[in-house]
């Protein structure tokens, strides 16, 4: 009878244990994010070059301090994965018009610890704000 018991207790755990590991496997721990740039005085950002050259542009995990590489910004919007946490965002770029001029642009809203934006939902849409420099 204990043994009988104990076997049954063993099954149980382990049927547990594995349902556990099941429902972790299936959690995505990763973003999708769509970045949409917007200028500050309202015009339509075409694309955008960011500068990959100067050392304080980022787009960082807080918690790892993972760099990401910037993805490319097309009609004003571009799709990147990176994976779930808090980022730090801030960077110089070239932003080209819809009415064809370029300026150089930055953003820098989410450049520092306190102003680090959560990145938490499977996928998700993070506006990011440029001024001209």
């Amino acid at each position: 009878m204990k043994r009988t018991l104990a076997y049954v207790f063993s099954l149980a755990a382990t049927l547990l244990i594995f349902a556990s590991c099941t429902k972790n496997a299936d959690q995505n721990i990763y973003a999708v994010v769509e970045l949409e740039v917007v200028m500050d005085d309202g015009r339509s950002v075409e694309s955008l070059k960011v500068d990959t050259t100067v050392e304080g542009n980022f787009f960082r995990n807080y918690n790892t301090y993972q760099d990401y590489g910037f993805p490319e910004i097309s009609s004003g919007k571009g799709t990147l994965t990176v994976l779930k946490g808090m980022y730090m965002i801030s960077f110089d770029g070239l932003a080209t018009f819809s009415d064809g001029t370029s300026a150089t642009v930055r953003c820098s809203q989410y450049g520092d610890p306190s102003k680090a934006v959560s990145l938490i939902e499977d996928a998700q849409t993070l506006t990011l704000t440029l001024t001209e420099i």
